[in-house]
């Protein structure tokens, strides 16, 4: 029997989801991560996580607003990047502490680019001054301060997109086009400035905010065009998952794309969220959407259950899945047997589940999915 279950219990159950994919894509070699939307896409987990988010910021910060004031919606986001700065600064700590362990005990590892775990032990706190600047990020951090100042700017981002959206949406867009030559401008360790290029990843960010504001009334119209629409998707989605499928059978490179289409397009950004890679995710989500549409679902069943949950708990989930990644990675190097490489991605995902259920019950107060941020 079906039960009904609250619209953002979606919400949670598609974050929950990348959290899931962004730990099997971390252990390098997992055969999971052939199942993961990298590989049937151009866009990944990381897509998702972002636009979702700007969704669930944009609720949050409404019903917020609307209970106890804008002042307090905003004060809320603050106190959110600043918890999420903290937990980027000790996830960044911790990561390059056990790398430093497993130097010391001659493990191999490949989850944790050993460069930042030699520039750590060169110069400790030099290193991780660097890092608290947002001037350098160890391996599997990058994405969290991209996090806090999307969360810092989601306020205005918010009230911006309530008041004028069109205006909203221009500017956004007006920055993506600029966002390589700003983010080459701040001082980092690459060249090219932070791997998550904050003035390209603002647009997904605040495409989600508006789709958290606006987003029954575009959708209502695209129906009306739903035929259309899918057929185009349809394109969409089925050339970038021939062309994701190139990148890994080396039989076909040089030969799909053929050399001058090729020229066209690459290099697809991920740093700087490409076109492809945003046209990629629209027309996959434009498909899921239409999946589930037709789906009744249990919430209460264990699947969509254990989903939503890492969704709700999203920050302590992302943080420690980490290093269930980095320990999946050291257990299949270090111990190899046949299946280990499945079995420790299995593990992976069932630490992730229990970590989140421990934020829950241990560490968070229960909230309902709305709130979820």
């Amino acid at each position: 029997m079906t039960t009904s279950a609250p619209r953002n219990q979606w919400l949670d159950l598609f974050r929950g989801l990348a959290f899931v994919a962004i730990v099997v894509d971390h252990i390098p070699g997992s055969p999971l991560a052939q199942l993961t939307p990298r590989n049937v896409a151009l866009a990944d987990a990381s897509e998702i996580f972002v636009f979702v988010s700007g969704i669930a910021a944009t609720l949050a910060f409404e019903k917020t607003a609307l209970r106890r004031g804008v002042a307090e919606a905003r004060d809320r986001m603050l106190r959110r990047s600043v918890k999420i700065y903290l937990a980027y600064l000790g996830m960044a700590v911790g990561l390059l502490a056990c790398g430093v362990l497993l130097n010391a005990g001659a493990l191999d590892y490949q989850a944790l680019w050993s460069g930042y775990v030699a520039q750590f032990v060169a110069d400790p706190v030099g290193y991780l001054a660097r890092v608290a600047l947002l001037m350098a990020q160890p391996t599997m951090t990058d994405v969290l301060p991209l996090y806090v100042v999307l969360v810092l700017a989601s306020p205005w981002i918010v009230r911006g997109m309530a008041a004028a959206p069109s205006i909203m949406l221009a500017g956004s867009l007006a920055l993506w086009t600029v966002a390589p030559e700003l983010n080459a401008l701040l001082p980092h360790e690459r060249p090219a400035g932070l791997f998550f290029n904050p003035f390209a990843w603002q647009f997904l960010f605040v495409l989600g905010s508006f789709m958290g504001l606006h987003g029954g009334p575009l959708l209502a119209r695209l129906d009306r065009h739903a035929g259309k629409l899918t057929w185009l998707a349809g394109i969409v989605a089925a050339a970038a998952a021939a062309l994701a499928l190139s990148w890994r059978m080396p039989e076909l490179q040089g030969v799909f794309p053929p050399p001058a289409i090729n020229a066209l397009i690459e290099p697809i950004s991920k740093s700087d969220l490409d076109a492809l890679r945003l046209a990629s995710f629209f027309a996959l989500a434009w498909l899921v959407r239409l999946t589930v549409l037709r789906l009744a679902v249990d919430w209460s069943a264990p699947l969509p259950a254990g989903l939503a949950l890492i969704g709700r708990n999203g920050l302590p989930a992302f943080c420690f899945g980490a290093f269930l990644s980095l320990a999946a990675d050291v257990v299949a190097r270090n111990l190899p047997f046949p299946g280990i490489d499945y079995v420790v991605a299995m593990l992976a995902i069932g630490g992730l589940w229990a970590i989140a259920r421990v934020a829950e019950r241990g560490l968070l107060p229960p909230r309902p999915a709305a709130q979820a941020l």
